[in-house]
């Protein structure tokens, strides 16, 4: 009787292994999704300061580690903004994780340096983009609407590495999730900075190298998460952030 009860826990765990790919605090990742673990809660992370030129909201946590330069007010924020303490250091511990494993990932379809993602046809139509690693040695743009188009996986990944910088311009440089593709399933992966035009929607979420500006109006449904590896500001204008839902 212990020896087949021991075997039906030995069962259990072994297929609980394979029922999951992983978690990120608590929650079940997709297959290569990027784990944040304690980061994920964050719509906001800086390593050196944070403005904001306008009245941004962040629906998410606040992370400021190190530096004391915060321009956000808790009005703005929906969570709680951590400067310098446990919480705020333990998530840039493992921002730093999360990078480094995003940009050692095999590279994956090649883009040309300064390509415009929307204006991209690799044969699933003008400025489609199905799930899978996107690598430039330099730097990535969004200049024309880009479609991330799912085929019904809601568990369909996307990772962007990009060897400088990232920019989405105005007012053109949008994003548009299709077919099940979900914001929480988004990466991109400056190792520099990364810059979102004013007033476009941006899914996804950006860790950076360095520093992430979010101009004029500009709508998040992810996260923006800067100074992977040096000091990093976040620059905000009436930006509005809202963390995906795990």
């Amino acid at each position: 009787m212990i020896l087949k009860r021991l075997s039906y826990v030995l069962f259990v765990l072994i297929l609980g292994s394979f029922a999951s790919c992983g978690s990120s605090n608590g929650t079940t990742l997709a297959k290569g999704a990027v784990a944040l673990s304690s980061a994920s809660t964050f719509g906001i992370m800086a390593t050196s300061a944070i403005t904001d030129t306008g009245a941004s909201t962040i629906k998410g946590d606040v992370s400021l580690e190190p530096g004391s330069s915060c321009d956000l007010l808790p009005a703005q924020v929906t969570g709680t903004i951590h400067k310098n303490d446990s919480v705020s250091a333990q998530a840039r511990a493992d921002l730093l994780v999360a990078y480094n494993f995003a940009t050692d990932l095999a590279p994956g379809t090649a883009i040309s340096d300064g390509q415009d993602l929307g204006a991209l046809d690799l044969g699933f139509g003008l400025g489609v983009l199905h799930s899978g690693t996107y690598t430039s040695g330099s730097t990535m743009l969004v200049a024309t609407p880009l479609t991330l188009d799912a085929q019904g996986n809601a568990d369909a990944v996307w990772v962007f590495q990009i060897g400088s910088s990232l920019t989405t311009t105005t007012p053109t440089g949008t994003i548009v999730l299709k077919n099940g593709a979900q914001s929480k399933n988004v990466f991109w992966v400056p190792v520099e900075d990364a810059v979102i035009g004013s007033y476009t929607t941006f899914y996804g979420t950006i860790i950076s190298g360095r520093d992430v500006t979010c101009a004029t109006g500009a709508t998040i449904d992810g996260r923006l998460l800067a100074g992977a590896t040096t000091d990093g500001t976040i620059a905000l204008d009436a930006c509005t952030i809202n963390v995906p839902t795990p």
